[in-house]
């Protein structure tokens, strides 16, 4: 949908720098035959309007997409998960909410327990963000914070594919 949406807009450009070109260079007749010129620019802010339009309109479907995607995740990981959502960065943030979660948390990093209820979450994630890329396209990023310092992240994953995971570092 997206790489269609480029193309025409290359299209666009294409038309309207050749119609540039062919009234900044050309000779004295195209000067003359200012009906045609006229009728090509209208032709092209027609074609503009249709492209902004349909822009608009794929925006607004896509943020639509975001939303349900957001509503989805709210009422599956309620109780569980702080989730919020950023258009600028096509990211997801999570935050685990209660103890019990945190403590298990902490013991995993710690060692007290194994490594394999950490990585049931981790690969449920990586299901979530394939998910979110068979429904919105490449780029989006689902990020689980840290409960006890937001401003560091325990696991990143886009596209399906993990970038980071905080029990790799450890």
């Amino acid at each position: 949908k997206t790489k269609g949406m480029f193309i025409m807009l290359k299209n666009i450009i294409g038309v309207f720098a050749l119609s540039l070109m062919l009234v900044a260079c050309g000779d004295e007749s195209v000067s003359e035959d200012v009906s045609t010129t006229d009728v090509a620019v209208e032709n092209e802010a027609v074609i503009g309007e249709d492209l902004i339009s349909e822009v608009k309109k794929e925006a607004d479907a896509r943020s639509e997409v975001e939303q349900n995607m957001l509503n989805f995740f709210k009422e599956n990981l309620s109780g569980t998960m702080s989730i919020s959502f950023s258009e600028e960065t096509k990211t997801y943030a999570m935050m685990p909410i209660g103890d019990g979660f945190t403590d298990e948390l902490m013991l995993t990093a710690t060692g007290d327990i194994g490594a394999e209820s950490w990585y049931g979450v981790v690969y449920g994630f990586v299901d979530l963000s394939e998910m979110v890329q068979e429904n919105l396209g490449d780029g989006y990023s689902i990020v689980m914070l840290n409960p006890s310092n937001t401003e560091n992240i325990l696991l990143l994953i886009t596209d399906g594919k993990i970038q980071y995971d905080f029990l790799s570092d450890l």
